[in-house]
Parts: structure tokens; C-alpha cells; sequence
């Protein structure tokens, strides 16, 4: 990687943050069905079942949704940055060129971070949300107890 262009870091980090979309919407969707069918098919019997089945549809197009939203964003970025590199790169004024070399050589090492986090992030999110659910103990609460004051 002797010289990267911006455009190809700023294309990666896109590529990255889809990667963390997509984790985000697999994890709603995962989570939120595994919730509706652990707490209302067994509370409510049969009728439970029909209603975990809306829900679980309704979580399921909600997260189509979001997945068709996430692809077209980062489809026209992507559209986007390619469409000012190939305009960029089609300067034949001179001094625009290099101030466009200026301006992007300046610029590069921000988005080389961006990248490396967006990497480090889309690491995590993978790796989170592909792990087994975890079951958390909850604490017994304490109910208030309104207390009078000796006079």
C-alpha cells in the first residue's frame, strides 16, 4: 500500500460500516424474535403462538427493510465517491490537479483512522452478534418502602 488514493480508503470504510449494518439488523432481528417466542408463546398458550408468528413477521419485514435501506445508502455512497474520484482524476487544469493531490494527501491520514476503526468496529459487531445468547440473572428487586420520620 505505497500510495492509497482516498477514494479507495473512503470506499473501504463504507464497505465496513454496510459490514456493521448488516450485523446490527441480523442482531435485531435474532434478538427480537428470540425474545417474542421465549416470553409470549408460553405465556398465552395457543393464542401466544398466533401472536408470536405477527410479531415475529413483522420483525422479519421491519428487518428486510432496514437491510433494503442500509444497501441502497451504501450503494449511491459508493456511486458517489466513485463519481468525484473518476471527476477528480479528469482535471486537466493543473493547478486544480494538484491541489486536488494537495487536499486528498492531507486528508488521507483521517481517513486511514476512519478505516482502521471502522474495521476494528465491524470486527466487534461480528463477533458479538454471532456469539450464543448469553442468559443474565436478574436481581431480585426490593419493593419501596415509604419510611416516616421521628418527629
Amino acid at each position: 500500500m505505497a500510495s492509497e488514493s482516498l477514494s479507495a480508503v473512503v470506499l473501504d470504510v463504507l464497505k465496513q460500516n454496510r459490514k456493521v449494518g448488516k450485523s446490527v439488523v441480523d442482531a435485531y432481528r435474532t434478538g427480537g424474535t428470540r425474545l417474542i417466542e421465549k416470553n409470549l408463546s408460553s405465556r398465552l398458550g395457543t393464542r401466544g403462538k398466533k401472536v408470536t408468528g405477527l410479531l415475529v413477521k413483522g420483525i422479519g419485514k421491519a428487518s428486510d427493510g432496514a437491510e433494503r435501506a442500509l444497501d441502497t445508502v451504501c450503494d449511491q455512497a459508493t456511486k458517489a465517491v466513485e463519481s468525484v474520484a473518476a471527476k477528480v482524476n479528469g482535471v486537466e487544469n493543473q493547478y486544480a490537479a494538484k491541489y486536488f493531490d494537495l487536499v486528498g494527501k492531507i486528508t488521507l491520514p483521517s481517513a486511514k483512522i476512519a478505516r482502521n476503526l471502522s474495521t476494528k468496529i465491524a470486527a466487534g459487531t461480528a463477533k458479538v452478534y454471532k456469539s450464543p445468547a448469553k442468559t443474565v440473572a436478574h436481581k431480585s428487586t426490593r419493593k419501596a418502602v415509604k419510611r416516616s420520620r421521628a418527629a
